[in-house]
C-alpha cells in the first residue's frame, strides 16, 4: 500500500471510520518477531508499547513496527509505508513534524499518540546514523578571535548534552598561519573578527 493512499484516505475519513481504518491498517502490518522486542527497539515516548526495527539501510531502508495497541499499529504501519523504499538521506532529512502535519495528525489522534509518533521517527534515525557509522568532526579556526574555539565548545556541549548525540568525535582548533599570503589576502576575516 503506498502512502499517497493512505494520506489521501485519512483526510477524507473521519470520526469512527477513521478509527476502524486504522485498525485496518494494523492488520496489514507485518509485526516484529518477539525475539526483537526489546529495549534497543522500543519506542520510548509512545502511550503504548511500541517497537520499531530497521531491517535493512542500504541501498533503501526497510522497517518494520510493532505495538501492543492495534490503533498505534495502525498509526506505524503509515510510518512503514511512508519509510520504506527510502534512502538513508531521505530518512534522515525527515521534518518529523512536517510529516505529522502532512498526514494530519492532529485531527487523528492525541498528543500522546503523536509524541509516540514523533519518538518512532527519532528512533529510526537514531538506527540509521549508528549503522551508518557516521562521525561528527567538529572544526573551529582560531583566525584573529582567540574566543572562537570557546564558543564552538559550547555548540558542541549543546549537540552531545541537549541532543544526545554520541556519535561526536574530538574538537579540533585549526590555526592558520597568519604569514601565509592567501591568509592575508582574506581580508573579509579580519573585517568580522
Amino acid at each position: 500500500m503506498d502512502f499517497e493512499s493512505l494520506k489521501n484516505n485519512l483526510q477524507i475519513l473521519d470520526g469512527t471510520d477513521r478509527t476502524s481504518y486504522l485498525i485496518d491498517l494494523a492488520k496489514k502490518s507485518n509485526g516484529i518477531p518477539n525475539n526483537e522486542k526489546n529495549n534497543d527497539n522500543r519506542i520510548w515516548g509512545c502511550a503504548s508499547i511500541s517497537f520499531l526495527k530497521v531491517k535493512n539501510i542500504e541501498p533503501v531502508v526497510n522497517i518494520n513496527t510493532d505495538s501492543e495497541s492495534v490503533l498505534v499499529k495502525g498509526l506505524l504501519f503509515i510510518l512503514d509505508c511512508y519509510v520504506n523504499g527510502k534512502n538513508s538521506n531521505e530518512i534522515l532529512s525527515i521534518n518529523e513534524k512536517d510529516l505529522m502535519e502532512e498526514i494530519g495528525m492532529k485531527n487523528i489522534v492525541t498528543s500522546q499518540r503523536m509524541n509516540g509518533f514523533y519518538s518512532a521517527i527519532v528512533l529510526l534515525k537514531k538506527h540509521i546514523t549508528e549503522n551508518l557509522n557516521i562521525k561528527l568532526q567538529p572544526i573551529s579556526s582560531r583566525r584573529g578571535r582567540p574566543w572562537n574555539p570557546v564558543y564552538a565548545g559550547n555548540v558542541i556541549d549543546w549537540i552531545v548534552n541537549d541532543l544526545q548525540i554520541d556519535f561526536v568525535l574530538d574538537h579540533i582548533v585549526y590555526y592558520p598561519d597568519i604569514n601565509d599570503e592567501y591568509l592575508r589576502e582574506i581580508k573579509i576575516f579580519w573585517d568580522k573578527d
